[in-house]
C-alpha cells in the first residue's frame, strides 16, 4: 500500500476508542472518548455513507442535490411502497406464480440492505449482498470489500480534524490508503493528464480565462472521484 504523505498539522485531534453506539434503525452512530464521531449508513447494497465530525454539534442533514419532493425522496419512495403494496394485495396470484416468485431474486442494487450492522469486540462489520464494510473500535479505521473478499477501499491515516482559527470551525482530512496501479478520475474541471493520482487540487470554482495545463483551481469543482484498482471501480 502507499500511504499518505501530505503533512499533519501538529493540534489535529484523531479518533481514540468508541466508547459508545447507537443504532438508530437506519444509521449506526459511534462516539469517541475524545467526543470524534462516526455516523454510518447503507444507501444501497454498494453503497455505504460514512459521515465524520470531530465533535458532538451534528448540522442537519441537508443537500441542494437532493429535492425533497423529487421521484426519488424518502416520502415519493414510501408513498410509491403503499400504492405498490395496495395494488399487490388485490390481485389474486396463481399459486404456481406465487411458488415462483418466493425463489430468491439476485442481488441488485436497489435490493433491501440488511435491517443493522453486527458487533464483535473490536470491530462493528455491516454486509450487504455486493458489500461488507467493517469498523474498528479503535480509532474508526475502516475497509470495504467486496463478496470473494477482495480490498476495495481502506482507510489509511484515517479521519484527522484541526481547528480552523481563521474561518471557523474545523479543517478536516480523510486519509485512504492506496496500491501502486490505482489510478483516480473525476473531480469536475482538470486540465491536466486524466489520472490524477500523486496531484494536488484546489477545490474552488473560479473564471481561469485562457488557463493553461497546470491551472487549478478551474471553472467546475466536482466532490467525487472514482477510484479504478485491478478493473473494479
Amino acid at each position: 500500500m502507499i500511504v499518505h504523505t501530505a503533512p499533519t498539522r501538529s493540534d489535529a485531534h484523531l479518533p481514540d476508542r468508541v466508547t459508545h453506539a447507537e443504532w438508530t434503525g437506519s444509521a449506526l452512530h459511534l462516539e469517541c472518548a475524545n467526543g470524534m464521531q462516526l455516523r454510518v449508513s447503507a444507501l444501497s447494497n454498494h453503497t455505504f455513507r460514512l459521515q465524520f465530525r470531530p465533535d458532538r454539534h451534528w448540522a442537519p442533514d441537508f443537500s441542494y442535490a437532493v429535492d425533497p419532493n423529487g421521484a426519488d425522496s424518502p416520502k415519493a419512495r414510501a408513498d410509491a411502497d403503499a400504492v405498490n403494496g395496495s395494488e399487490r394485495a388485490a390481485v389474486r396470484i396463481p399459486a404456481s406464480t406465487a411458488a415462483a416468485e418466493e425463489q430468491p431474486a439476485a442481488a441488485t442494487d436497489d435490493s433491501p440492505t440488511p435491517s443493522s450492522p453486527t458487533e464483535s469486540p473490536d470491530r462493528w462489520t455491516w454486509s450487504t449482498p455486493l458489500a461488507t464494510l467493517t469498523v474498528w473500535k479503535e480509532a474508526l479505521a475502516f475497509e470495504l470489500r467486496s463478496p470473494d473478499g477482495s480490498l476495495l477501499l481502506q482507510s489509511d491515516r484515517g479521519f484527522r480534524a484541526a481547528p480552523d482559527l481563521e474561518n471557523g470551525g474545523h479543517t478536516c482530512e480523510l486519509g485512504l490508503a492506496s496500491t501502486k496501479n490505482e489510478r483516480f478520475y473525476g473531480l469536475g474541471d482538470k486540465a491536466g493528464r486524466l489520472n490524477l493520482k500523486d496531484q494536488r487540487f484546489v477545490h474552488w470554482n473560479s473564471d481561469a480565462f485562457r488557463y493553461q495545463v497546470d491551472t487549478d483551481p478551474l471553472y467546475k469543482t466536482l466532490p467525487f472521484y472514482i477510484g479504478l484498482r485491478h478493473g473494479q471501480a
